[in-house]
């Protein structure tokens, strides 16, 4: 039953009314207290609505009660995404009302730096609470995270106990309708902008059933006792500890993991929803040439239904083992992504007359441009284009999933026939909740130790790239399978290389694995090896002899050993596996296939 404060005529209430209800609500020294608040709803206060009236009657009362040693923290939330300008530590305003604005003016009071959902904090743990926090919104060593540790108070003026502080929970607890999602936010301290990460445990926005509804958990908190009302002005204040509220959800989400969603009283609980687009890969007498030659008219980004559908098109070939990463799921600082799919897209003449189409090439939209209809100045459109800059007649590549843009992959010997004043552009796409997949398939030796051998199928406008690593290693595997081997082998189909560690992260055991081979660059000149930065040498020294010793005619020259600066970035994720990664480019030509057999043979010959 909530306390009622009486106050005094003429206004709603004074601060000696705020500072009963404080003590009503058992407020103490040296709490942490997190506060949402809508002052309005109070009424009209004694004196005048000044920001200075404000502050003496709310954020002095507070801090007089909490003392010297205590600490209160307010949403600073300015929900600053990537296509909504740059969030700025010091100056971008809070969206969460007056009070909020005033401690985050106030010159002692400390900032999160986190771009959607920061708070501004005064008093003794004001700093150890806000800095120095996790990229995530909702994760581990957030405010959010720190304030549950510190048994905090959440005292909302005009809110019940149901606040954003449920988002960790859900977080906590990794609620099946949530997922992550990375963002790249332009943000500016000091000065200076840079694009920093930012992951949001996000739900499917297409499906309604998923929105948050908090209905009723006042009434159960009230009835346990575990939160306090009291009534002030024509408004009320609520206090409930951190941890309480914490129990008390986690309880509930035991019984009902929806509780917390609109889905709660529906029978048949939704699950996150993935867009769907059918590709026939039906391929009569599938020789892999035919099959690699259908698989290049198909889209194979990332996460999408084109790379699914080439990789089931591929167990024709081989009897792949599929394994499927949820969008969400994190890998050192990396996230699998949401699927993209895209329905249509075309460049066309304002007069309608079409330049090119998506369905005669995917390669010509960016992968995971967004959503765009509508005529575009040229200047406009050159913006959104991407052109190789070192080639006129390539087709380079992008990937717009952090950008949240738009735009086209072209030939600079297209884009520069661009002369007319408007163009239309035509581009339809969404993102959903999807799977990033991985094709293993192995064959097992007289010995434990185990080479990888690694291709990837994603980089469509770099075919070479893409469907001839793919090809070379198709090939060598089944020479593999056919012979007996004193090593075991296993061939995996990435989506690009930089995926290994997911596959890694899927193997209980990684100590039997020897080393291995990447097919990085497959159609490429010249011959090429990029060896992982120290260690490793009995794996990588056998590799680089092996590649040496090709060449009988002693033209060594014609097979460089080079060490790749983009390798090296790459293998910072390898080394951290201990494991030995040797990177292989080479020409399409049946010689590069000799080689790696050559390989294989050294290989076998010295285990």
């Amino acid at each position: 039953m909530a306390l009622n404060i009486k106050t005094s005529r003429g206004y709603d209430y004074k601060r000696a009314d705020f500072l009963n209800a404080l003590k009503a609500l058992g407020v103490k020294k040296d709490e942490t207290i997190f506060s949402h608040s809508n002052l309005a709803y109070f009424g009209v206060p004694a004196g005048s609505m000044t920001s200075e009236n404000i502050k003496t009657i709310f954020l002095d009362s507070i801090l007089d009660t909490i003392g010297s040693k205590g600490t209160f923290v307010v949403p600073t939330f300015s929900y600053t995404f990537p296509n909504k300008g740059v969030f700025d530590i010091e100056k971008t305003p809070s969206v969460c009302g007056v009070l909020t604005e005033i401690v985050r003016g106030h010159p002692q009071a400390y900032r999160s730096e986190e771009p959607i959902f920061s708070v501004a904090a005064l008093g003794a743990k004001a700093r150890e609470l806000t800095q120095k926090v996790s990229y995530e919104c909702f994760g581990k060593n957030t405010f959010w995270d720190r304030f549950y540790e510190n048994d905090g108070l959440i005292l909302n003026f005009n809110f019940g106990v149901a606040v954003t502080f449920f988002h960790y929970i859900e977080r906590s607890l990794n609620v099946p309708y949530r997922y992550n999602k990375l963002f790249f936010i332009h943000t500016r301290k000091n000065g200076f902008i840079e694009c920093r990460p930012t992951v949001y445990f996000c739900r499917d926005l297409t499906n309604e059933l998923l929105e948050s509804e908090w209905l009723g958990i006042d009434k159960i908190a009230q009835e346990r006792g575990l939160s306090h009302a009291v009534k002030m002005g024509r408004g009320y204040i609520t206090s409930v500890g951190a941890r309480d509220l914490y129990k008390l959800v986690q309880e509930l989400l035991e019984k009902d993991t929806y509780f917390l969603t609109k889905a709660r009283d529906v029978a048949n609980k939704p699950s996150l929803q993935s867009a769907k687009r059918h590709f026939d890969l039906k391929i009569s007498q599938p020789s892999i040439d035919k099959t690699i030659g259908a698989l290049s008219r198909i889209p194979r980004d990332m996460v999408c239904d084109g790379y699914d559908a080439c990789l089931q098109a591929l167990t024709d070939q081989i009897p792949f083992k599929i394994y499927d990463i949820p969008t969400g799921v994190q890998s050192g600082e990396w996230i699998v992504p949401e699927k993209w799919t895209c329905y249509e897209g075309y460049l066309a003449k304002s007069d309608g007359q079409e330049i090119f189409s998506y369905d005669q090439g995917p390669s010509c939209i960016a992968s995971y441009s967004q959503s765009f209809d509508g005529i575009v100045e040229r200047e406009e459109l050159l913006k959104h284009i991407w052109t190789d800059p070192l080639s006129k007649d390539d087709v380079p590549s992008a990937f717009l999933y952090y950008d949240s843009n738009w735009g086209f992959c072209l030939s600079r010997f297209l884009s520069e026939k661009f002369t007319d004043s408007q163009y239309r552009v035509v581009i339809k796409s969404d993102l959903s909740y999807g799977s990033l997949k991985i094709a293993e398939a192995a064959v097992k030796g007289k010995k434990g130790d185990t080479i990888i051998l690694i291709s990837h199928l994603t980089d469509q406008k770099r075919f070479k790239d893409g469907l001839l690593s793919t090809h070379l290693g198709i090939r060598i595997f089944k020479k593999l399978k056919e012979g007996n081997t004193n090593l075991s082998y296993c061939f995996i189909i990435l989506p690009q290389s930089f995926h290994l560690p997911l596959y890694l992260n899927l193997l209980s055991d990684k100590s039997h694995i020897f080393g291995g081979l990447l097919f990085d660059g497959i159609g490429s000149m010249p011959y090429a090896l990029a060896i992982p930065k120290g260690g490793h040498a009995d794996f990588v020294s056998k590799t680089v002899n092996a590649f040496k010793e090709f060449n009988p005619e002693g033209k060594i020259e014609e097979l460089l050993i080079r060490l790749n600066a983009g390798f090296e970035h790459k293998s910072l994720y390898w080394t951290e596996s201990e494991i030995p990664i040797v990177s292989l480019s080479g020409p399409e030509s049946s010689e590069t296939e000799k080689f790696v057999s050559h390989l294989l043979d050294k290989w076998e010959t010295c285990s």
